[in-house]
């Protein structure tokens, strides 16, 4: 998931470290980003949604 879909999330909490806090499933989660050089856009790894789709 991009990071600016992820802060329009009612799950994301902040940004912080670039790590992402997010309260999915009722309990803070961390997850980190990583930065797509091709698109210039960064990416949050393991969102729960995400991997719920899949």
């Amino acid at each position: 998931m991009k990071l600016e879909e992820c802060k329009k999330c009612k799950h994301h909490i902040e940004l912080r470290n670039y790590q992402v806090l997010c309260n999915y499933g009722g309990s803070l989660s961390s997850m980190a980003t990583t930065h797509e050089e091709k698109t210039a856009d960064y990416r949050v790894l393991a969102c729960p949604i995400t991997l719920k789709g899949k």
